[in-house]
């Protein structure tokens, strides 16, 4: 519960959105877990002087974690799915995280795997009945990475604030005066102060209250960035074609490149390419075919009479009976890729882009 509680302590402002520029979020939980002032540690000793480093075992994944505690805090259908899949839906107004949460937490099950020459795994699993609210889910999952997760406009400003952040970054390094008047967390950008009590000073209103600051700054890249974020004034985008070849579309994007230097406009901060690399945010996928199967990398039934035809009784949901449909989201189809530039010059990169 512990570590169901505590293990996206380390997360920066905006979750996922931030984590290329402020650091992993698991190791930061870690520091915090383990650091000896940290009031978390302090929280945890209380209870049980082991308790701290068995949280952070299991954050970590460590082997000395048992395989099915380690699939509740983090696998393709952990309780950390289960609260933002529904809370996203609930905060964004989509109505596709709406799932039978209750009967999915009610009938989950512990089986032991036994492989021959090998000692027997416990897994976590779910029985035959369950397999439409199972299937609900993976669903659930798909369409909110389609509608939400993956929208257009949420990546957009995504890549837009992770812009902001590299830019004053890059103002920090060079700038002793920029970098002090800053507020305080924000110095974790160029390797200030990496204590717990200042990453935890840095929240989404921190954030939200600098770049709001930075709209007035003297440097003009991130004084326009910083306001295209504020005031919504948005990004264009294009998808990039599969059946391009990667020669040809290093040559589109060069010359947008000096397209956008030439309006004054530094292709480094104006031009940004985005893929959906964030695995939490992925639709489902059972293990690949080099994988064994586990409840940590797939979505396990279990079932005594199932035994006769997977010889175990265990199978992943998508080779259930009657829940094949679910094979048509869970292909391992190529991610898209886009590119996002100013919306004033949309129609002009959008045309070097072709």
């Amino acid at each position: 519960m512990a570590a169901a509680l505590l293990h996206d302590v380390g997360h920066a402002p905006f979750s996922h959105a931030t984590e290329c520029v402020f650091g992993n979020h698991e190791e930061r939980a870690l520091g915090i877990l383990n650091g000896p002032t940290s009031a978390i540690h302090k929280v945890l000793r209380e209870q049980d002087k082991t308790l701290p480093s068995k949280v952070a075992a299991l954050i970590a994944k460590k082997p000395t974690a048992p395989e099915w505690q380690k699939s509740l805090i983090s696998s393709q259908l952990d309780v950390d799915r289960l609260d933002y899949i529904r809370r996203d839906s609930l905060c964004s107004g989509a109505e596709y995280g709406n799932f039978d949460w209750f009967r999915i937490l009610h009938t989950m099950e512990l089986n032991e795997r036994k492989t021959k020459g090998r000692p027997g795994v416990v897994f976590v699993t779910w029985p035959n009945k369950s397999k439409f609210a199972l299937e609900e889910y993976v669903f659930s999952r798909f369409y909110m990475y389609q509608s939400v997760y993956f929208h257009h406009t949420t990546r957009g400003f995504e890549c837009l604030l992770r812009k902001i952040l590299e830019r004053a970054r890059d103002l920090g390094r060079k700038n002793k005066q920029f970098a002090k008047s800053v507020l305080p967390g924000i110095t974790l950008l160029w390797g200030g102060s990496q204590d717990a009590e200042a990453f935890l000073n840095l929240t989404d209103h921190t954030l939200m209250a600098q770049i709001m600051i930075w709209q007035k700054d003297k440097d003009q890249t991130l004084s326009d960035l910083a306001s295209r974020f504020l005031m919504r004034k948005g990004l264009s985008w294009k998808e990039a074609w599969g059946n391009v070849t990667h020669m040809e579309m290093h040559g589109r994007i060069s010359k947008v490149e000096d397209y956008l230097r030439s309006k004054g406009l530094d292709p480094k901060y104006y031009f940004m390419e985005d893929k959906p690399e964030v695995a939490p945010y992925r639709p489902y996928m059972s293990a690949s075919a080099s994988e064994e199967q586990s409840s940590v990398n797939s979505i396990i039934l279990f079932d005594a009479t199932w035994a006769r035809s997977s010889q175990t009784g265990f199978v992943e949901i998508s080779q259930v009976p009657d829940l094949q449909r679910i094979r048509a989201i869970t292909d391992d189809s190529p991610a898209v890729v886009r590119y996002y530039f100013p919306k004033e010059h949309g129609e002009r990169v959008k045309k070097l882009l072709k």
